[in-house]
């Protein structure tokens, strides 16, 4: 990717057993993909197109508030996007309260400028490692508040 002009954005992960003790977060569970559509283009420069609806096909879920929707499995977060770091931070705890208790679950692909997720990560007992790396080219828009897919961004 480096050499046909992609930029590195290294990433850490955040990992572990959830706390017990988590509250839960008042969130839609009954969103319409359509709400997703503004605010993908605001965070990444595109909308996700099909790509959400093969993630809730698969069995995730999706949860929304008016500026932000997170697609999680089990609390594990697919993707997540919001228009601003306390919706993108409260998707996140959601996601997590959501999780089985005692679950182990996992935040990939956290870039520089994602510390929005960072407290709500170590909060719920999770831990952050070295976790990889994107490549961009191109105008993707800012990027954040954003967590992307392993997928595709």
């Amino acid at each position: 990717y480096a050499l046909a002009g992609f930029d590195l954005r290294p990433c850490v992960a955040a990992a572990g057993m959830l706390r017990t003790d988590l509250p839960a977060v008042d969130v839609d569970e009954s969103g319409d993909l359509r709400h997703a559509e503004p605010i993908s283009r605001a965070v990444r420069g595109a909308s996700h197109g099909d790509d959400l609806a093969g993630l809730l096909d698969a069995g995730a879920r999706l949860l929304t508030l008016p500026d932000g929707f997170a697609i999680h499995e089990e609390g594990n977060v697919r993707v997540l996007a919001a228009l601003d770091d306390d919706t993108a931070a409260r998707l996140l705890r959601a996601c997590f309260a959501q999780a089985p208790r005692g679950a182990t679950v996992q935040v990939d692909l956290l870039t520089a400028g994602q510390d929005w997720a960072i407290r709500p990560c170590l909060e719920a007992g999770l831990a952050l490692s070295p976790g990889g790396a994107i490549f961009t080219r191109g105008d993707v828009g800012p990027m954040r508040p954003y967590v992307p897919t392993g997928s595709w961004l």
